[in-house]
């Protein structure tokens, strides 16, 4: 589901947080695996790396960070846009510090919570201890994130392709068409090489 919301909402910059140190090594692989850029703070961390990482993500030049809150003591960094809560920690202080990492400085944020059904009774607990109007929502499926890659892609895609520039960009531009038509009207593994080059355009984007 991690995965998931990430291709969704495709943050800017995001922490993710987990109750163990475990599951920031493994959801650093997994990640990472899948091609996202990923940081790393946990206590299994070495310091000179966890200041490389620290700095890297208060750059912008790390987008994703992945940490427990105990390594995330001390982290000042106001650019956070969406913070997802990996498992719900058993203080639900705890929750509310995590949070508050994003929507700083008169900035919009989101907060998103992967709970289990067991997890959504200390959710609901935590919401009543310090009025917070949680919002319920299902699962992504495949198909919504897919709609919603294609837009993000084609609106990027078109943005670029306006200030490409000048005729003669237009015209070698117009030699693909062929192609494309064939590769769009062709067999399975032909369209396959058009959805490969916008899913590597994509990804650069990310």
């Amino acid at each position: 589901m991690t995965i998931k919301v990430l291709e969704y909402y495709n943050p800017d910059s995001c922490m993710i947080f987990c109750n163990k140190k475990s599951d920031v090594s493994y959801l650093e692989q997994v990640l990472s695996g899948y091609g996202f850029k990923v940081g790393a703070l946990s206590g299994d961390v070495a310091q000179s790396m966890r200041e490389k990482t620290l700095t890297a993500f208060r750059d912008k030049k790390l987008r994703i960070l992945i940490c427990t809150d105990v390594a995330a003591r001390g982290i000042d960094v106001d650019h956070v846009t969406h913070v997802i809560v990996y498992d719900h920690p058993a203080d639900h202080e705890v929750y509310v510090h995590r949070s508050g990492r994003t929507a700083r400085a008169g900035r919009s944020g989101l907060c998103i919570s992967l709970i289990t059904p067991v997890e959504e009774i200390e959710i609901k607990q935590t919401a009543a201890d310090f009025g917070i109007n949680f919002i319920k929502m299902e699962p992504l499926t495949n198909e919504e994130i897919a709609k919603k890659v294609s837009e993000r892609t084609r609106v990027s895609l078109e943005q670029e392709k306006n200030h490409f520039g000048g005729q003669k960009a237009t015209e070698r531009i117009s030699r693909m068409l062929p192609l494309v038509k064939e590769l769009a009207n062709g067999t399975t593994d032909e369209q396959m090489l058009l959805a490969y080059l916008l899913d590597r355009y994509a990804w650069k984007k990310a």
